[in-house]
């Protein structure tokens, strides 16, 4: 079934992506199910006997209820599941396409403006809701300055830890386990825009962080018609974080 993606607009296979978009990594919800043959069936049942429409309708309200339940716990225990869908190895892009990748320190400059890196946290055993085990979620704090328009930007961040990288998590499919840390949450895009920005990019990491590194991979144009430049990278070094999980803010 094809659709169009809420993020970037790329038309793409529901079925065959899971629906994850193969332009922009965007986890797109899938369309509404058409309702039409259960309003069919409705007027089809309207001959019942009056004394049976009661005992119908109080039998569908808990079984509604039940599955309305079932189906937020399914997205509350398979919200990292689908995000860590997106948090595979990228093997190809150990060198970025780029001869070399330049180590800077504290954090980035990037189409004029300087990206501060403000910290590198581990978060603790209350964010592991969805992750498999041994898993953990990280995160690094960034300052964006504000700049000039460039058209046809096309840088990404990822995080390296283990020689393997990982794009960061969407705040969207963040929000449905973790909504207090989505409130400051960046999105992956945040390189695409003008102004100025202060937040934080979210990983998913198969195990604790290890000689990690925060990757700018610069590029011009978008999807087919995007080339690499060049890249540059800046060791992290990751701290517990000060939170505890279960509502606590970040």
């Amino acid at each position: 079934m094809l659709m169009r993606c809420e993020g970037c607009g790329r038309m793409f296979d529901y079925e065959k992506q899971d629906g994850v978009c193969p332009g922009c990594g965007r986890f797109c919800a899938a369309p509404c199910a058409d309702t039409s043959a259960q309003g069919g069936q409705g007027s089809a049942g309207a001959g019942q006997t009056a004394g049976a429409a009661p005992r119908q309708a109080g039998a569908a309200g808990p079984a509604a209820f039940l599955l309305l339940v079932l189906l937020w716990l399914c997205v509350m225990a398979g919200g990292f599941l689908l995000l860590r869908r997106q948090q595979n190895t990228l093997p190809e892009r150990a060198a970025f396409a780029s001869p070399v990748a330049d180590e800077v320190s504290g954090g980035f400059l990037q189409g004029g403006r300087r990206v501060e890196i403000t910290g590198a946290e581990l978060l603790g055993s209350g964010y592991r809701a969805g992750l498999a085990e041994g898993s953990c979620l990280v995160r690094v704090g960034l300052r964006f300055g504000e700049r000039g328009w460039r058209s046809g930007c096309g840088d990404l961040l990822y995080l390296q830890s283990g020689g393997c990288f990982y794009r960061a998590a969407d705040g969207y499919t963040l929000g449905q386990v973790y909504p207090e840390l989505a409130k400051t949450a960046l999105e992956e895009d945040e390189l695409q825009y003008t102004g100025a920005a202060e937040g934080w990019l979210y990983f998913v990491l198969p195990a604790p962080p290890q000689d990690a590194a925060l990757y700018l991979e610069q590029a011009e144009g978008y999807g087919e018609e995007r080339r690499v430049s060049g890249a540059a990278y800046c060791p992290l070094a990751f701290v517990p974080a000060d939170t505890e999980g279960g509502g606590a803010d970040a």
